[in-house]
């Protein structure tokens, strides 16, 4: 909430429908500037009618009346408390896991969009599009990390009861795949594969220029 004027102001958690339009890149702008420059741009007006649409989910009545009411210092407080409110302190998922850009630092990284986002939401999930539009920000970025890491850990059952593995390490590993028994802001590294893993597997191992493996199917 927010006191504008005479009256208290909820802060509403944003829709992704106004992601995608752009709300994010309209914010990051937004931040760089004062209400009092903004308005200096030939689109700044346009600009905040659309942050003022998305953080209020296009009430009119509110955003007639926040226009009327409004002055730097609301301003300021209002691009604070939109991003406490939407977990936007934080880089989006679309721009966390894009590779585009950093290109030197993972490039094993895949380049995630909205579009694509919803698609694997849609296909593992079942939302439809209409349904992922109206959902908060918050709870789309949740669902996102929340299916990443049910995919992990079924991955990871099947080493459990494979004889290949040591049945202590398996186990270990699967538990610590579990969405309920780790912690999220940690990352799970998986254990190196070692000569005695690949040993136990059955594969003849030849040692070529002293450094590829191969097994007997390639020789």
């Amino acid at each position: 909430m927010i006191l504008i004027g005479e009256k208290f102001i909820p802060i509403l958690p944003i829709k992704m429908k106004y992601f995608k339009q752009g709300f994010f890149e309209t914010l990051k702008h937004m931040e760089k500037h004062t209400l009092t420059e903004l308005s200096n741009y030939s689109d700044g007006t346009s600009l905040f009618n659309l942050f003022l649409t998305s953080i209020f989910d296009d009430n009119q009545t509110t955003i007639d009346y926040v226009n009327k009411n409004i002055n730097d210092a609301i301003y300021l407080e209002i691009i604070k408390l939109t991003k406490d409110v939407n977990e936007l302190n934080k880089e989006p998922i679309t721009e966390k896991i894009d590779n585009k850009k950093n290109k030197s630092k993972d490039k094993n990284k895949l380049s995630f969009t909205y579009k694509r986002l919803y698609a694997v939401l849609g296909v593992y999930c079942g939302l439809s599009e209409r349904e992922l539009d109206e959902c908060s920000y918050a709870y789309f970025n949740d669902c996102i990390n929340e299916l990443a890491f049910k995919l992990r850990y079924e991955s990871s059952l099947y080493i459990v009861g494979n004889s290949n593995y040591d049945a202590n390490d398996a186990k270990i590993t699967a538990n610590n795949c579990n969405p309920f028994s780790f912690d999220p802001s940690v990352e799970v590294k998986p254990r190196r594969l070692t000569l005695k893993d690949i040993q136990a597997s059955g594969i003849s191992i030849v040692k070529v220029e002293g450094v590829k493996l191969i097994n007997d199917m390639e020789k």
